[in-house]
């Protein structure tokens, strides 16, 4: 076969090589949470067969060659797309967690991570087969005030087809700038077609933190209902709590279902005030074998939780949707507390990832750098947190608006 675009091919031996040079003892990570020494102790291991052992380049460079010799579309072959395409492949082969995002992106993830939110409706969405499921619908937002329901299926966007777009499509369609509007088609149970609701963006503040109380009997049990670990979460669960506790509830509730997690440290203060000083929160385990425990980083008994004595009986709920710090959270209160983990087995996501950021300023490498443990030292990975009572919400329990688990953590609290 001749090879009449050697330009093309020569950018990705190019791209491959350099990438081999780095591999080799120059990486750099300019983050925090990364210690340098031990990174420049990794990337100068001559020891290593990955490091020392050269890629495949032929098969990389025959099939670049390939695609582009027979593509229908070769004319509008884009070398820069197709180079991000390479290297989140590469990403993606490590783990179904690690990943690269373009800065974009990267802008995008921080943004959401921080509580805030330009531009946006206010929902939290899961991706179906053929349509984007609404998990919960932010308290205010402009998606509650034009009439978007938790369950609803959004079926398109601006008139087009949620069907086999990527998440990160879908999130650039639904945002935009502040005061323009978007149009969902919606599917909902009770409703004989489907129906198209306009919702004007605006400015969403995230809220991770909500409490509530009920009273049964004679007995007081608070809820805390936290939906994700955001760079804010900790300052709103101080917040609500402290109105909370104001009501002095006989036990608590800690409502995680549907939490898919976040930031550790927002998760690692948030235990810290439940359980108090002195108690492994979780472990981190590296890929040499060494374990780092994080404790708990209070230092005097001032807790709210702690503090409160009256307080001597948790539960906790759980789905398969309750993820990565959420699980952290969960098993940490059953390690610690001996608290009752009511419904699902959760996702199993038992790794920890880090943001590095490139030193060319070309994006941002989503690193799984440890596997976290409970505190008792076993993993979740794949296998999630199983629940000491299994209790199973169907839909047709959200629809008549029913939550058996809720009711058996109503159930088991109140036993004598």
């Amino acid at each position: 076969m001749r090879i009449n675009n050697l330009p093309l091919i020569s950018l990705f031996v190019l791209v491959l090589v350099s990438f081999s040079l780095f591999l080799g003892g120059c990486a750099y990570a300019d983050n925090e949470t990364i210690n340098k020494n031990k990174l420049a102790e990794i990337t100068n291991d001559t020891t290593s067969s990955f490091l020392n052992e050269p890629f495949d380049l032929e098969l990389l460079v025959e099939v670049i060659v390939v695609a582009y010799t027979n593509h229908v579309n070769r004319k509008n072959f884009d070398k820069n797309k197709i180079t991000k395409g390479i290297v989140r492949g590469f990403m993606q082969s490590l783990d179904k967690h690690s990943n690269f995002l373009d800065p974009e992106e990267a802008a995008n993830r921080l943004e959401s991570s921080s509580g805030k939110i330009d531009g946006g409706i206010g929902i939290v969405f899961s991706a179906q087969k053929r349509s984007l499921l609404v998990d919960e619908v932010n308290k205010d937002s402009p998606a509650e005030k034009a009439g978007i329901k938790a369950r609803d299926r959004i079926i398109a966007i601006d008139g087009v087809s949620v069907k086999n777009i990527q998440l990160i499509e879908i999130t650039k369609k639904i945002r935009g700038e502040i005061g323009t509007n978007v149009v969902l088609k919606i599917v909902r149970r009770g409703e004989k077609k489907p129906i198209d609701i306009t919702v004007t963006r605006g400015i969403i503040t995230v809220q991770s933190v909500s409490c509530d109380v009920v009273k049964k009997e004679n007995k007081i049990i608070g809820i805390i209902k936290i939906t994700g670990f955001r760079e804010n979460t900790y300052a709103q669960f101080l917040s609500e709590t402290s109105k909370l506790m104001d009501k002095k509830p006989d036990y608590i509730i800690f409502d995680l279902r549907e939490n898919p997690g976040g930031y550790v440290n927002s998760v690692r203060d948030i235990m810290s005030e439940i359980v108090g000083p002195g108690h492994v929160l979780f472990q981190e385990e590296f890929w040499d074998g060494r374990v780092t425990k994080i404790s708990s980083n209070l230092l005097t008994t001032s807790s709210i939780f702690y503090k409160d004595s009256s307080i001597n009986k948790f539960a906790c709920l759980v789905n398969e949707n309750t993820a990565s710090a959420a699980e952290i959270m969960s098993s940490g209160l059953r390690d610690i507390l001996g608290t009752k983990i009511i419904g699902e087995a959760t996702y199993g996501k038992g790794t920890g990832w880090v943001p590095i950021d490139l030193k060319s300023g070309k994006g941002t490498c989503n690193v799984t750098c440890f596997r976290w443990l409970t505190p008792r030292g076993n993993s979740i990975e794949e296998v999630g947190v199983e629940p000491d009572i299994e209790v199973f919400m169907e839909e047709e329990d959200v629809f008549l608006k029913k939550d058996p688990q809720m009711d058996v953590a109503f159930e088991e609290l109140l036993k004598k």
